[in-house]
């Protein structure tokens, strides 16, 4: 009777529990776009792994987070402001993923630089924020961009 219940039990828990959970991995992918002036736009991905398996037969769901942060820079490297996306996914490898959460965030690194028009939205299995930089010199606007960043996660779990 009791090699019974062991046996149940151990099956049961084979299918049916949660496996693991690991927020250790942190992989950072890194592109920078320049422009005509020389300055430029530093991208970095970066992806926190929150894994929970739900094994059913052959079904194993998962989650995922990470950022994607957009940076100004000046040609000399000087940073000016940035906008990140911060995203929550849901995946059952090889077979869908989804958006959770979206949240975004945005900072200036210069007194001359202001952030405004901060937003954030998901659609589908994409994170997507968008804010604006505006240079001002005293009260004069000189100049004013907007940045909108997104972060896609894939059926197999990876970031871009």
């Amino acid at each position: 009777m009791k090699r019974i219940l062991f046996i149940l039990t151990a099956l049961f828990l084979f299918t049916f529990a949660s496996a693991s959970t690991s927020n250790a991995a942190v992989i950072a992918k890194q592109n920078i776009e320049y422009l005509p002036d020389g300055s430029y736009y530093e991208t970095t991905i970066t992806t926190k792994e929150d894994i929970r398996f739900l094994s059913l037969g052959r079904t194993a769901s998962a989650s995922r987070s990470g950022n994607n942060t957009t940076t100004y820079k000046t040609s000399s490297g000087v940073k000016l402001w940035s906008v990140t996306v911060t995203g929550n996914f849901s995946y059952v490898k090889g077979k869908s993923s989804k958006c959770t959460s979206s949240s975004v965030s945005a900072a200036s690194y210069s007194a001359s630089w202001k952030i405004s028009n901060k937003s954030s939205s998901k659609s589908r299995n994409t994170a997507i924020a968008s804010a604006t930089g505006s240079k001002y010199t005293g009260s004069t606007l000189i100049s004013s961009h907007t940045l909108k960043v997104s972060l896609t996660c894939d059926v197999n779990g990876n970031l871009s």
